[in-house]
């Protein structure tokens, strides 16, 4: 009874009177909906009438599925067939290609021309280059210091953090600050948003300064991954996770990286046993860079079908890597000789049921679950 009433709380079946995060589903939609549903509906490029709207998803599923149909036969690493354990869906694992020349010729040129640089200093080039330093200050905040004590100072301080090793460690370097001069300009002047707008400030310059002829236009793809970093104990953030060998306990850090260029927009910390979904969804909607994000890749944890619908939504692509493709199964977008794939047959399931959408309480989208919803008291 309980994992029943745990689940229908989760999808707002059930709701709390006077909670907030159990609250009533009525709530969480705006309450102006109906009243400006067309414009809303522009804004999400959707069509108000539901038929239009599955006959555009069936058009869509059906042209796909036509195109793999066709270019299966030219694809020697994928193979569709029946077998008696297993799916019918099997992958060819691919050869590494080689190194290419070029790039070991350019590794090497850069390395006899710059050597080993340290990583303060070319924090020191980006920021007095950028001027990302001057994001976290506030306008009309009162910094007490001079331009060159400041900038050293938080230098100092972000190479810290960064680089995990402490602002004690660092203080005890050659410079004329204290640790409580590095911890006094932590406490002040860096804050999560602050840090967010300075990794924004050099995001934007670093797509400013690319050179198309040389390295091509920007993509529109992002990468998003988590990333495990040890901490200790006595830290609050700190979590045990025992999917984790190295370091046992630690924070977790999602990343959404652009591919071409491999630089960070958004960053945000996680706990270990959070849905990576979300992460995904708010590093490219609220990244604020200068990037138009339009495809995100993800491994298996990041991808589920409530992500798929959401991404969808908001206009931009989700590429994951399923770790079960095996098993899967395709569902036809009808039934008859139009949706006939022979090739694919061994993995497609059954048709899909447009009219459970196009009747779902007699509008779109679908409201059944506001109306079974039931108040639970307290």
């Amino acid at each position: 009874m309980f994992q029943t009433l745990r689940e229908k709380l989760r999808c707002k079946e059930v709701w709390v009177h006077g909670a907030f995060k159990w609250r009533n589903p009525d709530l969480d939609l705006p309450a102006d909906f109906e009243e400006r549903r067309a414009e809303h509906y522009a804004r999400l490029r959707k069509p108000l009438d539901a038929k239009r709207f599955t006959g555009e998803l069936l058009e869509e599923m059906d042209a796909e599925l036509s195109a793999l149909h066709d270019a299966l036969p030219s694809l020697p690493w994928l193979e569709i067939v029946e077998r008696e354990k297993g799916g019918a869906i099997l992958l060819s694992p691919l050869e590494a290609l080689p190194e290419p020349r070029n790039l070991r010729e350019l590794k090497a040129a850069v390395c006899s021309r710059w050597g080993v640089v340290p990583l303060l200093d070319m924090f020191t080039e980006t920021a007095l280059r950028t001027g990302c330093l001057d994001a976290p200050i506030q306008a009309g905040t009162r910094i007490g210091m001079e331009a060159g004590e400041f900038l050293e100072r938080m230098l100092l301080v972000i190479y810290a953090l960064g680089t995990g090793a402490g602002i004690r460690s660092v203080a005890a370097g050659e410079h004329p600050y204290s640790e409580e001069d590095l911890r006094y300009s932590r406490r002040w002047f860096l804050s999560v948003p602050g840090a967010r707008q300075v990794a924004k400030t050099i995001a934007n310059a670093a797509f400013a300064a690319r050179q198309g002829w040389l390295w091509g236009e920007g993509t529109t793809a992002v990468a998003s991954d988590s990333i495990h970093f040890s901490a200790f104990y006595q830290n609050i953030f700190t979590e045990y996770h025992s999917r984790y060998k190295r370091a046992k306990r630690g924070v977790l850090i999602y990343w959404t990286v652009e591919t071409s260029g491999a630089m960070a927009i958004y960053s945000q910390h996680l706990t270990c046993s959070a849905s990576e979904v979300h992460a995904m969804v708010e590093g490219a909607m609220r990244h604020e860079t200068n990037m138009n994000v339009e495809t995100n890749y993800v491994d298996s944890h990041g991808a589920t079908l409530i992500g798929f619908g959401i991404t969808r939504l908001l206009n931009f692509d989700l590429i994951a890597r399923f770790k079960q493709i095996n098993v899967m199964k395709l569902y036809l977008p009808g039934r008859g000789d139009r949706f006939a794939y022979p090739l694919l047959r061994p993995a497609l399931t059954r048709p899909i049921r447009p009219e459970l959408i196009e009747n779902s309480a007699g509008s779109w989208p679908p409201t059944g679950v506001r109306s079974r919803s039931r108040p639970c008291s307290a």
